[in-house]
């Protein structure tokens, strides 16, 4: 009996083993499997972040022609004000000077 009670805690100190073992296999596969996706997971962040920088870029270069764009009707719309002005101003004075010829030549009739 003693020699059954030997054998047995011998199969259990046997069985407790190859369980620690493959628990310890098992915790390694398992610490592998999250090393490899949290590299993953970096290279996808890290991808990411190179793609927002490059719309971010982009967007900002489109904006930029956008506002040069803007700014060159800008100048042009005032070009073109600036000229209608002047011809304005050029009609009103000469508009000025026939209503005071004509007026000088009803003083001169009267």
């Amino acid at each position: 009996q003693r020699q059954a009670h030997e054998n047995i805690e011998a199969i259990k100190n046997e069985a407790n083993e190859k369980l620690e073992t493959l628990q310890n296999q098992a915790n390694e596969k398992i610490e592998k499997i999250q090393n490899q996706a949290n590299e993953m997971i970096e290279e996808i962040q890290k991808q990411n972040n190179e793609t927002l920088k490059a719309q971010e870029a982009h967007y900002h270069s489109e904006i930029q022609k956008i506002q040069d764009r803007a700014h060159s009707e800008q100048v042009n719309i005032k070009s073109c004000l600036d000229v209608e002005n002047q011809e304005l101003k050029e009609d009103n004075e000469w508009q000025l000077e026939e209503v005071k010829r004509q007026s000088h030549q009803k003083l001169e009739q009267c």
